[in-house]
């Protein structure tokens, strides 16, 4: 049985971003502009129709604000409306990222296709949601003993019910990471895999949480970082105190100072996110590409 190198997993990201830059930049600025950028501009549209509600409230305004909430829910509808295309994009650049780690022979441009392999990943990653949303919902209603028991200082029910979902979510986790490898397998063959994962993940389940936990801390640590930049960005465009009206009454300025003032803060602020979201790309799925290049006995493609 083929082993798993940890070290080799993890660092497969960061020798795709040293190996093909621009190509993790183009999947960075894939996810800006036809993911983060729409989501902004609806979430800036909603957030300026509930400004205009939160202004106008009262008995005399009845009809007015009636006009605000619908113009508003309009614009949830349509936020709501973009989960389906976000998650094909997704999808799009996450083949890229296997195709980049199992295929780098075969660039193209940055590794994107959109064909067989994308239609069989997103019906993957669509029954691999529900399934997920099926195992949460009784986790959730498990969750309602230590709820009510600390309610009322029931420590026996506490602990039975606080132990019952610590080992649901331990369960999950465990399931989770022996399908870990059903997106590379379908993505390299060419068909639709999701149970065939357990059997070539057999023996490796802790190896595979310990490299879901490196992973998830380091991006986590990459966002908190992100989130960080996009805050000082923030409080030097609007000043301190920084809440919701500023901003919004900061985009505003912005936008009535016409499309050179809007470029002059956007355009430096998209290419670094695209940089980040590219590099985030690369960190969080290249190493179970390369994981499943290690299990069918491939070599490192850094060599």
């Amino acid at each position: 049985m083929a082993g798993i190198s940890l070290g080799r997993a993890f660092a497969s990201g960061f020798v795709l971003i040293r190996r093909r830059p621009a190509s993790v930049f183009v999947w960075g600025l894939l996810s800006v502009l036809l993911i983060q950028a729409p989501m902004l501009v609806l979430l800036y549209l909603a957030a300026a129709d509930l400004m205009a509600v939160w202004g106008r409230i009262g008995p005399e305004n009845h009809a007015a604000v009636a006009d605000f909430a619908m113009a508003m829910q309009q614009r949830m509808t349509a936020i709501r409306a973009m989960t389906l295309p976000a998650v094909a994009v997704r999808v799009i650049v996450v083949a890229a990222v296997y195709r980049a780690v199992l295929e780098p022979a075969r660039p193209g441009f940055a590794y994107l296709r959109i064909g067989r392999r994308e239609g069989w990943l997103l019906l993957l990653m669509l029954t691999l949601a529900i399934l997920v949303a099926c195992a949460i919902i009784p986790l959730e209603l498990l969750m309602i003993v230590p709820v009510i028991a600390l309610a009322r200082a029931a420590a026996p029910a506490l602990l039975v019910g606080g132990g019952g979902v610590l080992v649901g979510l331990a369960v999950l986790v465990w399931v989770l990471a022996r399908l870990s490898m059903a997106a590379p397998m379908t993505f390299a063959e060419r068909r639709f895999r999701l149970f065939e994962s357990w059997r070539l993940t057999r023996g490796h389940g802790l190896a595979l949480i310990a490299l879901g936990l490196l992973v998830f801390l380091f991006a986590a640590l990459v966002e908190v970082a992100i989130f960080a930049l996009a805050a000082a960005v923030a409080v030097g465009f609007v000043g301190w105190p920084m809440n919701f009206r500023t901003v919004l009454v900061g985009l505003n300025s912005l936008r009535l100072q016409g499309p050179e003032a809007l470029a002059v803060w956007l355009v430096p602020i998209g290419l670094v996110a695209a940089a980040a979201f590219g590099a985030l790309y690369a960190i969080v799925v290249a190493p179970w590409a390369d994981v499943y290049a290690q299990l069918n006995g491939r070599p490192d493609s850094r060599a």
